[in-house]
Parts: structure tokens; sequence; C-alpha cells
């Protein structure tokens, strides 16, 4: 099945490896994974993504500013957090939040209900 390209930005790299296997297993394509939100930015000045799954807290810096980039390409981004969704303010109203530990086979089917894939 081809899937859209899917980058992970998620600061624990036990968990990132983690996402990106389980994503690849369900057929997208996985950017990254990377875990900082300078390695994003630079990754996004040479890598297309149809979708981007971003952790909320990367070490301690907000991933705001990599859904701000994406937003002016209309990228949709899927937001996870380790805090309740609820307290977690974010810039993208209408992205989806998903609390940590994140259940892989819910992620892939908000993936693909935001891409409108199946």
């Amino acid at each position: 099945m081809n899937k859209a390209r899917v980058l992970v930005v998620e600061d624990e790299m036990l968990i990132a490896f983690d996402i990106a296997d389980a994503l690849a297993d369900f057929g997208w394509e996985v950017v990254g994974p990377v875990g900082s939100v300078a390695e994003a930015m630079a990754l996004l000045g040479h890598e297309q993504v149809d979708i981007a799954v971003l952790d909320v807290n990367l070490g301690g810096t907000k991933s705001y500013p990599i859904a701000d980039k994406l937003a002016e390409s209309k990228v949709p981004v899927l937001f996870l957090t380790g805090d309740r969704a609820s307290d977690a303010p974010l810039a993208n109203a209408n992205s989806p939040v998903l609390s940590k530990p994140v259940d892989y086979q819910v992620l892939h089917q908000t993936l693909c209900e935001v891409t409108g894939l199946r």
C-alpha cells in the first residue's frame, strides 16, 4: 500500500524509532525520525512531507515552530503529548492530539483520517 510521507519528530529516540517502525509496518513512508526543532527545520529544507507527527515537548522546547512551518505549506500535523492533551496549548487548534504512550493502531487510524487515505 502506498501511503503518504510522514515526518516523525520525537526527542526520546527509542520512542521515535518505535513510532517510525510501527508506521512503516502500516505502510507509511517515514521521514526521520528527528529529535529537535532544529533537526526538523533542516530536514524540511530538503524533504517533502505530507503529514507530521510531532511530540509537543522536545526536551523542554515546544514543537510549535515546526507546525507553523508546515502550516505555510498546508501540511497537517498530529501532536503527541505526555501531558494531558487538554493541557497542551496548540497553535494549530484543528490538529489532532494523542496522549502518550500512543496506541499505534489509533495513530495509524488518525493519520488515515487526517490524510484521507485508508
